[in-house]
């Protein structure tokens, strides 16, 4: 029942975006007041904004771990695996923001994506819900201004943020987390291609394989093996929409073995399969670069 429950969550917030895509700029806010987690990976082609109202969650993406708290920002650039899940403060409430590249400044995202988490001094953030709330106003207007209104209210926040970090800075993954898990992760992220394997990465790190394989979920929201799937499909993913490789060339390249197998775990994560994937997403590249 509970994992049922997650998977309508994760499928409604799905279809959601699905729908308001099509506006260029989403917006959606939901709280929580049990435990609540992607019940999958998740990756996208647009920019994600994820702003905590209150609460506690943990954040992983890339190859680092957040800790986020009240008045906290991830900010995650397309194409980007990410996870969130529930600390022992389950009770919260968060805002998205979704929105292409192709409509914003690159200099500006430039600034803004450079890292993954800012916090919000407490005297700003009255200012920064105020523009949520103006964004999740306009959403749901149907007249000729709110298109525009919605990308002011955008380029408003993501100015704040460049601003915002220059004085901050970047900030560091959350040390509460097992290191030796971590750099395994940024293994991964430059190894997928090779025969990684869940022994030989726990014996590089000079750990069991159970503690390393509990250890691997606890950090990161992933299985050993779920993580290592998703790392080389969507390094495939690229490739597929960048090059004119065959589809065996990149499941090789992205280190399977098998092109058969390949195709059955990309249409897992994609939900279709890689010559589809290809002829879906190469025109969308090529009108994004003129």
């Amino acid at each position: 029942m509970k994992e049922e429950r997650e998977m309508a969550l994760q499928e409604g917030q799905k279809e959601f975006f699905e729908e308001r895509l099509g506006q260029r700029i989403c917006c959606e806010r939901k709280s929580a007041n049990a435990p609540l987690f992607m019940t999958t990976a998740h990756y996208h082609d647009f920019y994600e904004i994820y702003y905590l109202v209150y609460g506690e969650r943990k954040y992983f993406i890339d190859d680092s771990v957040f800790l986020l708290k009240k008045g906290d920002f991830v900010l995650i650039p397309r194409d980007t695996l990410h996870r969130t899940t529930f600390t022992s403060q389950t009770k919260h409430e968060r805002i998205l923001v979704y929105f292409p590249g192709r409509i914003m400044d690159p200099s500006l995202l430039g600034e803004v994506f450079s890292g993954y988490k800012l916090s919000v001094p407490i005297y700003k953030t009255a200012f920064v819900e105020e523009l949520f709330r103006k964004m999740e106003a306009e959403q749901d207007n149907t007249d000729g201004y709110s298109a525009k209104l919605m990308f002011h209210y955008l380029f408003e926040l993501l100015v704040f943020l460049s601003r915002l970090r220059k004085n901050v800075g970047y900030v560091n993954e959350d040390k509460m987390h097992d290191a030796h898990i971590l750099a395994a992760v940024k293994y991964i992220n430059t190894h997928f291609d090779q025969n990684l394997t869940l022994p030989k990465m726990a014996a590089m790190f000079s750990l069991s394989d159970a503690y390393f394989s509990r250890k691997f979920k606890d950090t990161t929201g992933f299985g050993f093996s779920e993580y290592l799937n998703y790392t080389r499909i969507l390094a495939a993913a690229k490739l597929l929409t960048s090059t004119d490789l065959s589809v065996m060339e990149v499941s090789h390249i992205c280190g399977f073995n098998d092109s058969n197998y390949f195709t059955v775990v990309f249409k897992k994560i994609n939900g279709t399969t890689p010559l589809v994937y290809r002829r879906t997403n190469r025109p969308l590249l090529k009108k994004n670069k003129k």
